[in-house]
């Protein structure tokens, strides 16, 4: 089972059967605040719903925060001495070979993607 997690409990809470019995009340208040409404049923918060437009933003973001995260980690990695250049992993990998002098580049080769 999934646990709630922390709702801003700033936001007002409707009960779950206004969104069938004024839905298009809701919408109209979601498109023009583009603020999330929390819905609850049983005492608890059930649903958020939110404007597409909104949603998207916050996807966005949530990539942008992750894309942040990733550089954030690799600069500490960088910084502990966790990483080698990319040279010596390219070299490992095609084994034990002439020196490479850019001529032999194989576009099959596919490297972690």
């Amino acid at each position: 089972m999934i646990e709630a997690t922390r709702i801003d409990g700033s936001e007002e809470v409707q009960p779950l059967s206004a969104l069938r019995e004024h839905s298009a009340e809701l919408i109209e208040r979601l498109t023009s605040t583009r603020r999330p409404i929390t819905l609850a049923a049983g005492g608890g918060v059930r649903l958020v719903v939110q404007e597409a437009t909104a949603y998207q933003r916050l996807l966005d973001l949530a990539a942008e925060a992750d894309e942040r995260e990733g550089v954030r980690q690799g600069d500490e990695d960088v910084a502990a001495g966790r990483s080698r250049p990319a040279s010596e992993v390219f070299a490992e990998m095609r084994g034990p070979t002439e020196p490479w002098n850019g001529n032999d580049y194989d576009p099959t080769l596919r490297i972690g993607l």
